[in-house]
């Protein structure tokens, strides 16, 4: 059976990008402030192993016109308007880093950055505009964040920028939208024709029933726990495990 997300993963090999990643800037190490400019590194280790082609970045810390340079790359970015005057660095913030050599086959735009924290890419194919994607990055605070933050607004946001943008190409989000599901299904059964996903995450909060009725809202599905590869957790603290950044 070829199920949605197979095909999806097959669509990325077929042009040319065959991996890709959703990272916190927790990542990121050694960022430092050059001529206007923020000049970052992920660990040489993980680019070289991974060999990544597009990585989403949360959590950017980022202000005004600042940036993230990595040879080999190419920066997107949507850096938050306004931030705590106590505070040095910018908060919040996402971006989107894209090799240089996808950029052989791929022309990119920014599809849509009106919305603080979701920044919406479009990729278009350069000889076949039927292979064009759409990519989206955001983030959502957590529950309880000293940050004022709205999960409904959010979701309806994301929800109707999906509908707006369905048309324009594949639509794929990564994000981290701290939004724990545990077991609840993310697709009606008996309609949709998916694999039921790997869980290892059993716990779930208020945000998570908010992303299940946006996915099944819009006809997409969680990538974790389907795709190949190592489905593991993706935050890891004292306070213990949790599945928190998504692609869908």
């Amino acid at each position: 059976m070829t199920t949605i997300y197979g095909k999806f993963l097959k669509w990325l090999e077929k042009n040319g990008i065959s991996k890709f990643l959703v990272v916190e800037s927790s990542r990121i190490k050694q960022v430092r402030k050059t001529s206007g400019l923020v000049c970052g590194t992920i660990r040489e280790s993980v680019l070289n192993f991974l060999n990544l082609d597009i990585i989403g970045v949360c959590e950017t810390f980022l202000k005004n016109d600042d940036n993230i340079e990595i040879s080999g790359y190419q920066w997107y970015g949507h850096n938050r308007k306004f931030k705590n005057a106590k505070t040095k660095r910018g908060s919040g913030g996402v971006g989107v880093l894209i090799k240089v050599e996808v950029l052989d086959n791929f022309s990119v735009s920014i599809l849509d950055s009106s919305v603080e924290d979701i920044l919406w890419i479009k990729l278009s194919h350069k000889y076949d505009d039927s292979n064009n994607i759409c990519f989206c990055v955001c983030y959502l605070p957590p529950e309880g964040s000293s940050r004022l933050n709205d999960g409904e607004k959010f979701y309806n946001d994301l929800l109707q920028q999906v509908y707006c943008y369905q048309n324009e190409g594949f639509v794929y989000i990564g994000g981290d939208v701290n939004s724990r599901c545990g077991s609840e299904q993310d697709y009606i059964q008996g309609v949709d024709d998916i694999n039921d996903r790997e869980i290892i995450d059993v716990s779930s909060n208020k945000y998570g029933d908010l992303l299940i009725d946006f996915l099944t809202s819009c006809n997409l599905c969680m990538l974790n726990g389907r795709a190949d590869g190592n489905n593991d957790f993706t935050c890891v603290s004292k306070r213990g495990r949790s599945v928190v950044c998504l692609t869908v």
